[in-house]
């Protein structure tokens, strides 16, 4: 499970079909 926080809500990536560029961009932004 990749869950991640964005302005407070947890969003499950998983459940988000998202290119992996896109995805790797969240992780990197999350820091």
């Amino acid at each position: 499970m990749a869950i991640v926080t964005i302005d407070g809500k947890e969003i499950d990536i998983e459940q988000i079909e998202l290119p992996e560029e896109i995805i790797k961009i969240i992780i990197e932004c999350l820091g």
